[in-house]
């Protein structure tokens, strides 16, 4: 193998290459190049070493100024002691044929990491330009061997004018990073596995002329706040969603979809819509789950429809205020449905109909609602209760019709009605 030992620093004019055909590399002291490129390839590891309380260094300077580093085994920058790799004006390219770990890295265009197991990231991770496909910050685990993407706290990561795309096939993607940015997208897809994003309240992810996209076969957890240029997905395959922060889609629309549990607890804005019209579209799938927003949940789609669908389970919205341009349209196939929590609470579909429609379930509603249209509240098999029995002040004010209907339940009143056109109550058999 090859080992530089602490003190035994490299500077050259132009390149350094280090090969291992047998062994590993191990660097105890800084590599710098005035104008040239950085590379070591190792048929085992490649460990850099911060040594005697130093920060070991692999500087490469120059428009040609990349750093390369391939290892059959594991790559390690900063395993013991401290370590970061700079590329000036060129990107940072590594490939691991174990698991890859970094305590800081700096582009000058783009940075490219591919590991067959584990991607750790203890410090920032900086990207100033991007590859040909406009990617600032790629990370991919992508071996047969189960490994964890995971950033700490301290590893914030930024695409100054590309995006960030983090690819797990196996395992969990888990991102602890007080601040994610990106220029355009960021994109986040554990094929296998669950998805965290954030471990504290303050922390955000922004795609800032972009979206941003999280997928993942199992479970997602979201504490930070998001911000996207233009559309937020999310989607569960086999999993729950639990959004705790706001979400916010500024030109765009949000789309969610989970096969469970979906709850969020902070507001949802949306400046757009998709193909279909809807600025907020949320579905729980075929597994049974419960889809819920509490106070703090408000939905503004200022550019088109609100749309909540469950499959199997309840849809519980205590938002505090929901507001839509187009239509407000609530429905769940199993479950019961209820709206709102408290007589400030209010459900506006600014120039369309409000639609509320259990199959099988009860509707409570506690919010006042006004509809540009119509407003429609049925279900198939279950009882009606509008307003409170326990008091309160709630309105139901409609520019056309108003329908309270259920083919097998009874109805409940207790908020005022007002109609542009007609208005039907409706017991068909109680």
């Amino acid at each position: 193998g090859i080992y530089t030992k602490e003190a035994g620093a490299i500077n050259a004019g132009t390149y350094v290459t280090l090969k291992a055909d047998e062994e590993g590399i191990t660097v105890s002291d800084s590599i710098t190049t005035t104008d040239g490129a950085i590379s070591l390839d190792a048929k085992k590891s490649v460990n850099i070493v911060g040594a005697g309380g130093d920060t070991t260094k692999l500087t490469a300077k120059g428009d040609d100024g990349y750093i390369d580093i391939k290892a059959g085994k594991d790559v390690n920058v900063g395993a013991v002691g401290w370590a970061d790799l700079t590329s000036e004006k060129s990107y940072i390219k590594v490939d691991a044929g174990g698991t890859a770990l970094f305590s800081g890295m700096t582009a000058g265009t783009y940075i490219d990491i591919t590991a067959e197991g584990a991607i750790t990231l203890f410090y920032d991770t900086i990207a100033s330009g991007t590859n040909a496909a406009g990617v600032g910050i790629k990370i991919l685990s992508k071996g047969t061997t189960l490994g964890d993407i995971i950033s700490n706290s301290n590893a914030d990561m930024s695409a100054l004018t590309g995006s960030i795309d983090i690819v797990n096939q196996y395992g969990d993607i888990t991102l602890n990073s007080d601040t994610i940015s990106a220029k355009t997208d960021v994109m986040i897809t554990a094929d296998k596995g669950a998805v965290t994003v954030g471990d504290a309240t303050t922390d955000t992810l922004t795609a800032n002329d972009g979206e941003i996209k999280i997928t993942a076969k199992d479970n997602i957890i979201i504490n930070s706040t998001l911000t996207a240029g233009t559309n937020v997905e999310i989607e569960s395959k086999d999993g729950t969603i639990d959004a705790a922060q706001a979400i916010t889609a500024t030109a765009g629309y949000i789309d969610v979809e989970a096969d469970g549990n979906i709850l969020f607890s902070g507001a949802l804005e949306a400046g757009g819509a998709n193909a279909a019209g809807f600025g907020i579209n949320i579905h729980s799938g075929a597994t049974l789950g419960d889809i819920t927003l509490t106070d703090d949940a408000t939905m503004n789609a200022t550019a088109g429809s609100i749309k909540l669908y469950n499959e199997l389970g309840t849809i519980d919205l205590k938002s505090d205020e929901v507001v839509a341009s187009g239509d407000v349209i609530i429905t769940t196939d199993a479950g019961d449905i209820y709206a709102g929590d408290d007589t400030v609470d209010f459900l506006t579909a600014t120039d369309g109909k409000i639609d509320i429609f259990a199959t099988a379930g009860d509707i409570k509603t506690k919010t006042s609602m006004t509809a540009g249209t119509d407003v429609s509240i049925a279900s198939d098999n279950g009882n009606i209760t509008v307003g409170s029995a326990l008091g309160g002040s709630y309105t139901v004010d409609a520019g056309g019709d108003i329908l309270i209907k259920t083919e097998a339940g009874k109805i409940d009143t207790y908020a005022k009605m007002k109609a542009g056109k007609g208005v039907k109550i409706w017991a068909v058999k109680d």
